[in-house]
């Protein structure tokens, strides 16, 4: 049995690499994938990342490439150049930057932005740890962005003498909050941390419409393992005050202000949480009071920050336009087991917008 097996799956390949019609691995490299799609704000241009296969004498990798078109599929342009890749585009609020994840060969990934109409490139940071997830400040003048505590002297010593030895769940290095300008014309970009402490701070923040606060989640420690730990704060962006907003045994995160800034909608889960990981959307006053669950917009039996894909978009058109009771929810809830229910489909469409 193993021989004729062996054989078919000899012949099969044969007959695959004879017929230049089949997919082979030669043709598979040429296949593009779609990253994330970016609206501009006045809907008229869409910036999306393409990873593609590089391969010459000297590179061969995988590499992510910004394009700009407009939403009717004219004036597609190429945005980005070189050996780097670029992914991550989020247009500022005022529809005149780009500002996107930028990683060259053997560097670190760095914050860097460029025109909207392209051009323009300027790398606004130079952390010795990746940059994580970022945001816009509503005046487009700034933006806020996460990174992990860089190594001491002591640690760099050590990896440099490939003293390599970790201890786990000792010695956290920490994910922090961060804030970069805009340069002007005779200035160079200069990071500014705004979150100290032990505390990680996870994907997913807002900033206040007035651009004064950022509201937050963290947990206790780095790790898939912490999220039950989960809660949520408000920082003053110029003090860097931390105001505890909710601190249950419930995981509790990827909060989301009101266009107003005087809500704040965020996903929990029970209390305390459960591996099931079932959420549900809650609102709350700026202030950390008056929690609405009964009227919770969405549930959830699904990990809750996958939310965070489309959250902040939908979180807001819809708490909105029908706090505290919303159509969608009659609309898109099916039963399940006498529990109200709602999938990622029945909750946006491909834009971000409540359907």
């Amino acid at each position: 049995m193993q021989k004729i097996s062996m054989w078919l799956i000899l012949i099969a390949v044969s007959s695959w690499a004879d017929d230049a019609d089949r997919w082979t691995p030669a043709e598979m490299m040429k296949g593009r994938t779609i990253g994330v799609v970016a609206p501009s704000p006045d809907g008229k241009r869409v910036a999306w990342s393409e990873s593609r296969a590089v391969m010459t004498e000297d590179l061969s990798v995988y590499q992510d490439i910004l394009f700009r078109a407009n939403t009717d599929g004219s004036d597609r342009r190429r945005m980005t150049f070189g050996r780097y890749s670029a992914v991550n585009p989020r247009w500022s609020p005022d529809g005149k930057w780009i500002a996107f994840t930028h990683t060259a060969p053997d560097a670190k990934t760095q914050l860097a932005i460029m025109r909207g109409d392209g051009g323009g490139l300027l790398l606004l940071t130079q952390v010795k740890t990746d940059v994580g997830d970022f945001r816009w400040a509503p005046d487009s003048s700034e933006l806020a962005f996460l990174s992990v505590d860089a190594p001491s002297e002591e640690e760099e010593k050590k990896t440099k003498a490939k003293d390599d030895a970790v201890t786990v769940d000792h010695d956290h290095k920490y994910q922090h909050l961060w804030r970069v300008a805009i340069p002007g014309d005779n200035e160079e970009p200069e990071s500014n941390r705004i979150t100290e402490g032990e505390l990680q701070v996870n994907s997913g923040f807002d900033w206040s419409p007035d651009g004064s606060r950022i509201v937050f989640s963290h947990n206790t420690e780095p790790g898939a393992n912490a999220w039950p730990s989960s809660d949520i704060s408000i920082v003053d962006v110029e003090t860097g005050v931390v105001i505890e907003l909710r601190a249950t045994a419930a995981a509790e995160g990827t909060p989301v202000f009101s266009a107003d800034g005087n809500k704040i909608a965020f996903v929990t889960t029970a209390d305390p949480p459960s591996w099931m990981r079932e959420a549900y959307v809650a609102i709350m006053d700026v202030e950390g009071a008056n929690v609405d669950e009964e009227g919770s917009l969405l549930r959830a039996s699904t990990h809750p920050w996958e939310l965070q894909r489309f959250g902040n978009k939908v979180l807001k058109k819809v708490m909105l336009s029908c706090y505290p009771r919303c159509p969608l929810t009659s609309q898109s809830r099916h039963r399940q087991s006498g529990k109200a229910s709602v999938s990622h489909d029945h909750a946006t469409d491909r834009a971000g917008t409540p359907q």
